[in-house]
């Protein structure tokens, strides 16, 4: 490994990387970034970054025409396992940026979960459920704002994924699109799923748990339909019918109407 100055033109993007906005270091202090990026030398004089895609951010967010790099040669699959170990160390991914990378481990090497997990250091069910989280992620994406689609990282686990797993995929597309719009936690998103697992609709399920944020009432936030809707009560979890009348009121029932309680 040898050290050298090289202008930032010539530095390229690791193809693992996978953030889709790499954002600089909070902070590189009075002395500038210290510990210089990892880099491997491509053709045409060109360089790719192994490690230090923020380092290299903040250089350009600097103003800095070339910055000190670390140069060694590495293959494609230890160049891979290095800017993986490094994101791991520093937890600088999201779940889903976790899921895009393992993605492009598995098709780029041609391995099986279990594999890549044993070159890794990770469960296969852990890579797995990150891949699944990762390619819902973008339908979910496709139905927020720009605003609300900002928080899918910080929202979206790998927990939640697998709590929508027995879902079909329309209603798991719905269920992580109201977890990102409302933030909810990983106890109320089960709530929703066990409301839609009822025979809930999704919307309906969702106002009853953001009801019983603000301790209101169950039936203030089921939707008006001519068929009685099943809900789950947000305190106690048990399954309730609630039946609108002809008059407007609300009745709950504890079984379906027709049917003795």
């Amino acid at each position: 490994m040898t050290l050298k100055n090289i202008p930032i033109s010539l530095l390229d993007a690791s193809e693992f990387e996978s953030r889709e906005k790499v954002n600089p270091l909070v902070t590189t202090g009075s002395l500038g970034i210290i510990v210089p990026p990892l880099v491997r030398p491509k053709e045409g004089g060109r360089y790719e970054v192994v490690a230090g895609h923020r380092r290299l951010e903040s250089a350009r967010q600097m103003g800095l025409k070339t910055m000190v790099c670390s140069v060694k040669q590495v293959d494609d699959k230890n160049a891979a396992l290095l800017h993986f170990g490094e994101n791991e160390d520093r937890a600088s991914l999201s779940p889903v940026e976790r899921g895009r990378f393992f993605g492009t481990f598995l098709k780029k090497f041609r391995l099986s979960e279990r594999e890549a997990g044993e070159a890794l250091g990770v469960s296969h069910t852990q890579i797995s459920q990150s891949v699944g989280l990762a390619k819902i992620s973008g339908e979910v994406v496709g139905r927020l704002t720009s605003d609300e689609a900002a928080w899918v990282g910080d929202v979206l686990t790998t927990t939640k994924f697998s709590a929508v797993g027995r879902l079909p995929q329309p209603q798991k597309v719905s269920v992580l699109t109201e977890v990102v719009r409302n933030k909810l936690s990983d106890r109320e998103m089960k709530r929703v799923v066990d409301q839609v697992q009822l025979g809930s609709e999704v919307q309906d399920a969702v106002r009853v748990i953001l009801g019983a944020r603000g301790g209101k009432k169950l039936v203030q936030f089921v939707t008006q339909t001519d068929r009685p809707a099943r809900v789950v009560c947000p305190r106690c979890h048990t399954p309730l019918w609630v039946e609108h009348l002809p008059s407007g009121e609300h009745k709950i029932l504890n079984s379906p109407p027709g049917k003795s309680s």
